[in-house]
């Protein structure tokens, strides 16, 4: 957990995830300064699935419930809000077989890859001609991209996700020890599996040199795949030497704007849509304007929203999340006054004339400014 804490809302989530600390409930706190902590039972969710938790905590039913679709299947969220909007603690649900597994072996979901534009024809094509050399593949991208998921073969059909493939994460060191973190990578090699190995720039140079004594020493190189974040270029330059790997450049998502309606379609599918569900222009011209810091995770995070608001075939702009370009924000005195209309109903646990009393409004008040706020959050 993060030691730099600020007075007020961090505070008490802080309190609170020391109190939880030793429980099997996953506890993760976001709060408005940036901070994220989180219990030890929360470490099993990778990065990504962290900023598809904090992007589906926005948007809570009347109980402050909400669900997300991580690498461990769709989790339950129980939202806490404290001070403001920003500040959120959530419990988390975990599915009947997420079982209890360690993240450093876990292949999980891969992110859907859908795609038929030129250039990501062209980068597929790629990693397929890398894939059948002699040499390793690095992909390097933004979180969120996808880099494991297209060393998997998820946008090459022919998804090795299974007995196939073995994906051990570099941040699982941290937890997991050098020593039992290195024998797990070097069984996974010597098994003669597709192996990935994501977010190698987690790891010190002395790691770095062992993982390469590992590369080196595998009968099959090629079938090695390693991530690495793009903001580290001259790390990924290096290590590309270092393990005389294939280097491929993943795109983000706001370069890939000619693939959008195509991947929404992807997400929405998988996510509850009806059949056949599309985009109006002016839905798909606000996915277009966005410019999508959360990669992947945060279109299948709008692509949830917008099946909970819809569940007509044509998707239009009412439907996506309020954030996105062109819809009417709330003002200062809006947010708090939705903030605290929340904390009302979780207090209240879901009974709107109890939180009615508890704000001094009437149970009519407080439905018309339910629908009103329902309708700027779209």
């Amino acid at each position: 957990m993060n030691a730099q804490l600020q007075p007020g809302a961090d505070h008490l989530i802080y309190e609170f995830l020391r109190r939880s600390g030793l429980r099997d409930e996953p506890v993760i706190g976001f709060t408005s300064h940036g901070t994220v902590m989180q219990n030890s039972a929360a470490r099993r969710f990778s990065s990504d699935d962290l900023l598809t938790i904090q992007l589906a905590s926005r948007h809570v039913d009347s109980r402050g419930r909400a669900r997300a679709e991580t690498s461990l299947g769709v989790v339950e969220l129980r939202v806490e809000q404290h001070l403001g909007q920003e500040n959120r603690l959530i419990r988390i649900g975990l599915p009947v077989d997420a079982g209890g597994g360690t993240p450093a072996s876990s292949p999980g979901q891969p992110i859907p890859l859908a795609g038929s534009s030129p250039s990501w024809r062209t980068l597929v094509d790629t990693v397929r001609r890398a894939q059948a050399g002699i040499r390793p593949l690095l992909l390097v991208g933004e979180a969120g991209v996808g880099k494991a998921s297209l060393a998997a073969g998820e946008a090459l059909n022919e998804s090795r996700v299974g007995t196939a493939l073995g994906v051990i994460d570099a941040q699982a060191l941290v937890t997991l020890g050098p020593a039992r973190w290195f024998e797990q990578a070097g069984a996974l090699v010597r098994s003669g599996k597709r192996v990935i190995v994501t977010r190698i720039d987690a790891l010190e140079s002395r790691q770095l040199g062992g993982l390469r004594s590992l590369v080196r020493a595998a009968d099959f190189p090629h079938r090695i795949a390693l991530t690495i974040a793009a903001g580290q270029s001259e790390a990924a330059a290096f290590i590309g030497f270092m393990l005389d790997a294939h280097a491929v450049k993943v795109p983000a998502l706001r370069t890939r704007g000619a693939d959008l309606a195509e991947l929404w379609a992807s997400f929405a599918l998988r996510v509850g849509a009806a059949p056949g569900a599309t985009l109006s222009t002016s839905a798909l011209t606000a996915l277009r304007h966005h410019t999508w810091p959360g990669n992947l995770p945060e279109l299948r995070a709008a692509a949830i929203h917008a099946v909970s608001q819809k569940h007509q075939a044509c998707v239009q702009r009412a439907d996506l999340p309020s954030y996105l370009p062109g819809r009417p924000q709330q003002g200062l005195m809006e947010r708090a006054e939705q903030d605290a209309i929340r904390r009302a109903l979780l207090v209240a646990e879901g009974n709107r004339s109890r939180a009615a009393e508890l704000l001094g409004i009437s149970r009519a008040t407080l439905y018309r400014k339910i629908r009103a706020s329902a309708q700027i959050e779209g």
